[in-house]
């Protein structure tokens, strides 16, 4: 793969999530790959290009980012312009914050709209049965935020999505066809303040 390769992408979907986040969902018209952490970079006929993290995972149906469309750039004006069927470019997946030579435990450390390549990265733990114990410290952005955490256990969850405590479900980006659900290992997670 890498920024040599490009793989046309229809847009399929938008939706919102806390904090003004905006996240798009499309479907790729010829087969993708690519390593759960990384990111590609976006070419919107119009608009420019931008870089952007991934927030799905290998295996999900659809190519997933999320960003925040308040700039008001080009880029964001076109970005959010785009209607079903309109078609974009993306050059890659490149970089390499995947999950390659960590341990069997992980902490995850995000702020804001900063969690999308997590989201990608606990999505794969998950689908791909790795076994990896993860822990999301998720510090969100706006007025009402206040820092999160998620426990997942040992074993992965049987939903299909990432694990996360209901306090983080509403923040991960979700994917059109499989609505953000909490294992039953995970309801018993409660959100707790992040040690001061």
């Amino acid at each position: 793969m890498g920024l040599l390769s490009s793989t046309p992408l229809e847009f399929a979907d938008r939706w919102e999530e806390d904090g003004g986040v905006a996240v798009f969902a499309f479907t790729a018209t010829k087969p993708f790959r690519h390593i759960a952490g990384q990111h590609g970079i976006f070419t919107i006929k119009g608009g420019g290009t931008r870089p952007f993290s991934l927030a799905s995972a290998p295996g999900d149906e659809q190519v997933v980012i999320a960003t925040k469309l308040d700039s008001g750039s080009k880029y964001k004006k076109a970005l959010a312009a785009l209607r079903p069927g309109d078609r974009i470019t993306m050059r890659g997946p490149i970089m390499k914050f995947i999950l390659d030579g960590a341990g069997d435990e992980v902490v995850f450390l995000a702020q804001g709209v900063g969690i999308t390549p997590f989201r990608s990265l606990l999505r794969h733990i998950d689908t791909a049965g790795l076994g990896v114990r993860s822990t999301l410290l998720h510090l969100g952005t706006g007025t009402r935020s206040r820092p999160r955490r998620s426990n997942s256990p040992a074993t992965p969850a049987t939903t299909g999505t990432a694990r996360t405590s209901p306090s983080t479900s509403s923040r991960l980006p979700r994917t059109p066809r499989t609505r953000p659900t909490t294992s039953p290992e995970c309801r018993s997670s409660s959100p707790r303040p992040a040690p001061r």
